[in-house]
């Protein structure tokens, strides 16, 4: 009888520490995959300010370049159908 109660009492262990093994999964594994979406998330936002920065840098540049380079102003301005005050423009309409 003693040997009965032993491996009942072995059984009822097994069985507890499974559905607890079984509980834990469970509850963790929802936690575990927000903190891996959380991370993928944090990634993308990483790599959209280091993008960012490379954008603010190049601006900055051209930003410099503009107030030191008088040809890359006049550049600029020609780019955008800007003209002195003393000239004059000639449209032509591209031939079909």
């Amino acid at each position: 009888m003693a040997d009965f109660v032993r491996v009942l009492r072995n059984i009822v262990i097994a069985v507890a520490v499974i559905v607890a093994i079984c509980g834990s999964v469970l509850i963790l594994a929802p936690r575990i995959r927000e903190l891996r979406d959380r991370d993928m998330h944090s990634k993308q936002l990483m790599s959209k300010i280091d993008s960012k920065q490379q954008e603010i840098k190049e601006i900055r540049a051209k930003q410099q370049r503009l107030h030191a380079d008088p040809s890359f102003v006049e550049r600029v301005a020609r780019e955008n159908r800007r003209i002195r005050p003393s000239e004059v423009v000639f449209t032509y309409e591209p031939e079909q």
